[in-house]
């Protein structure tokens, strides 16, 4: 009898363990259906994304970032893209296509994670399923991915792990999640700081080694990236690109009076989220409200861990105020209004369900709130998520990249260079090597080579030019403080060309 009882309660754990994973299944095949839906064979290379395909490329070739393509962000998601290439090469994929399958796999990832972050620091399956719809209803956040390489979404993905390890209690793998997410891009270090707060009930409790824990599984990632690079001769390099530029150069140049962020914070919104800004504001008030909930039912320190959902947005949001570019930037931000949002919209469902009806098991209550709900999130699915289905990509669209490269590579014989600043597709499209490491050089990283380069800025220069690259292109020169140089140099030794996409320089 025993035996029976015990086989019955296995099969019953089991079938419930099965449940509980079978909608976030059902939330991760829909996303991929859905973002697959923004013909990624279509997208062009853009200038957002066509630098890390470069670099992920180059990876395959044996290169290693910072010594050999520089770039002020830490270089995992450029690995993630390079195994990419690697995986689906014997598929006969492209390297732009093995990417973009990549990270659209990635970004359905972010919605599934999304959705079961949400269910485990809220515990409602309702905030958690609306979560999931508003994500997918941010059409830039698909077309992004599908067009190659974003740092973010692997960065936030990686953070998202580190939320739902600091709730589940695994210190260790909140740490290696959190540091995974800073090797993506450096502000993911705030997922080790929130786990750090959470796990120590803010730096009162070190007994029950929790945040050692949590220490060792942050350390194993940034000791094998730092053995890593040292071993290839790129250690200083990445020292002095992703941490000495980036507070001594990058960060004073970029920041920004508080009246001057929030004006770029609405040019943004209007241009990448114009019809997602609701999102954005009620997720406002359901920070408000969901601390407040946290607050009430327990005292601060024994709901540490679950503060860790309202730390991140907020550390990020701040991290904004210095540095804020463009749509993508606000990435690691949709997750969290997504969810509070929702929580907004269910809490207040719940509200008017119990206003009309006082008893919380009435028949009534629960039919008027599931109904309403199903209302709302089919008007998500149908009016926002379903756009992608009638989504066509405008021009140009990669096949016209395609013949403009094709028509570049026209004038390059076996043996000669090519160097590009800016217009990196076209690196990325011919599959050539840069005359230089240095493809971007604006925002201060042209009079940073001053600091880093044998005879400065003037000296690297002079060496470019004894390279006498075939073909030069050169775009995004307007932050670049030297600009004038550059176009000296073309306009002494080539002769422009100019193609239907791209303008190019060819040598007299």
């Amino acid at each position: 009898m025993e035996i029976a009882e015990k086989t019955s309660e296995q099969t019953t754990a089991a079938g419930n363990g099965v449940r509980a994973w079978l909608l976030p299944a059902l939330i991760l095949v829909s996303a991929l259906i859905v973002y697959s839906r923004f013909q990624p064979y279509d997208q062009p290379s853009t200038g957002d994304s066509a630098p890390y395909d470069y670099f992920a490329q180059l990876i395959t070739r044996g290169g290693v970032p910072y010594r050999d393509v520089v770039d002020i962000k830490t270089p995992l998601s450029t690995y993630i893209g390079a195994g990419a290439i690697v995986a689906l090469k014997p598929f006969g994929a492209r390297d732009v296509m093995a990417i973009r399958l990549a990270f659209i796999a990635l970004a359905a990832l972010t919605v599934c994670l999304t959705f079961i972050v949400a269910r485990s620091y809220l515990a409602n399956a309702r905030i958690a399923v609306m979560a999931a719809a508003v994500l997918m209803a941010f059409d830039s956040f698909g077309k992004t991915n599908c067009s190659g390489i974003q740092p973010k979404t692997p960065m936030i993905l990686f953070g998202l792990i580190s939320l739902w390890a600091i709730i589940k209690d695994r210190p260790f793998l909140a740490g290696f999640a959190g540091m995974l997410s800073a090797l993506c891009w450096q502000p993911g270090l705030l997922f080790v700081g929130a786990a750090g707060l959470a796990f120590s009930r803010y730096l009162t409790n070190w007994r029950d080694g929790k945040a050692l824990r949590l220490c060792a599984g942050a350390a194993l990632p940034l000791v094998v990236m730092i053995a890593y690079f040292a071993a290839s001769g790129a250690l200083r390099d990445f020292y002095l690109w992703t941490f000495h530029h980036n507070y001594s150069v990058y960060a004073p140049h970029e920041l920004r009076t508080l009246s001057e962020f929030f004006k770029r914070l609405g040019k943004v919104m209007e241009n990448s989220y114009s019809s997602e800004r609701v999102f954005f504001y009620l997720s406002i008030v359901g920070v408000f409200l969901v601390a407040a909930r946290s607050f009430i039912r327990r005292r601060l320190l024994e709901c540490a861990p679950r503060h860790a959902l309202l730390i991140a947005p907020v550390v990020y949001f701040l991290f904004c105020a210095i540095n804020l570019q463009a749509g993508p930037d606000l990435i690691p931000l949709l997750p969290f209004a997504a969810i509070f949002s929702s929580a907004v919209f269910v809490y207040w469902l719940e509200h008017t369900g119990g206003a009309l009806w006082k008893q919380e098991s009435s028949k009534g209550r629960a039919i008027f709130e599931y109904a309403a709900f199903a209302v709302f999130l089919g008007a998500i699915l149908i009016l926002k998520v379903g756009d992608a289905f009638f989504y066509s990509a405008e021009s140009p669209t990669l096949a016209e990249q395609d013949a403009q490269v094709a028509e570049i590579m026209r004038n390059i014989e076996p043996g000669d260079e090519i160097y590009v600043h800016g217009q990196i597709e076209a690196l990325v499209l011919s599959g050539m090597t840069n005359a230089s490491r240095y493809v971007l050089l604006g925002r201060g990283k042209d009079v940073y080579l001053d600091y880093v380069e044998p005879g400065g800025f003037d000296g690297w220069l002079e060496r470019l030019k004894m390279r006498r690259p075939r073909v030069v292109a050169l775009t995004r020169l307007t932050p670049v403080s030297r600009r004038d140089d550059f176009e000296n140099w073309v306009r002494e030794d080539y002769q422009e060309q100019r193609g239907h996409l791209f303008n190019f320089y060819v040598r007299k």
